[in-house]
């Protein structure tokens, strides 16, 4: 979709900090994450919900999800990394993986945006350690 945030990320139109990409999946840290680490995973395909993906891409969404999951388990120690389906502010499919130490951190509409060199050096440290 032409105005879709995250289809300009999947094309390179709006820059992001890649954590993981191939095919069928991008994963990126979120703009106002609500602990360090908090990444985005969405299909690069366009659906509005989880529900509306083709089994494919709904598996490459939630396997690359896992995989980044155990990785910012493995590499911020939290006592849980939660995997929140939210999707108010973005019509796109997507997941948030959230490193969750005390579980404040899920009020996900209170982060604090951080600069594009803060998310380029968590993103560089989360593909560093997958």
């Amino acid at each position: 979709m032409a105005d879709c945030i995250f289809c300009k990320i999947v094309s390179e139109e709006i820059r992001s900090a890649v954590v993981y990409e191939d095919d069928n999946v991008k994963a990126f840290i979120e703009m106002r994450p609500a602990s360090e680490g908090h990444t985005l995973v969405i299909p690069k395909v366009h659906s509005e919900t989880i529900y509306d993906l083709a089994r494919e891409d709904y598996e490459s969404l939630m396997d690359a999800a896992q995989r980044i999951g155990g990785t910012l388990q493995e590499l911020y120690r939290p006592r849980r990394v939660g995997l929140i389906v939210y999707g108010f502010h973005v019509a796109h499919a997507h997941v948030h993986l959230v490193p969750l130490h005390d579980g404040s951190e899920v009020a996900l509409n209170h982060g604090v945006e951080i600069s594009d060199e803060e998310r380029s050096v968590v993103a560089e440290a989360i593909r560093a350690a997958l």
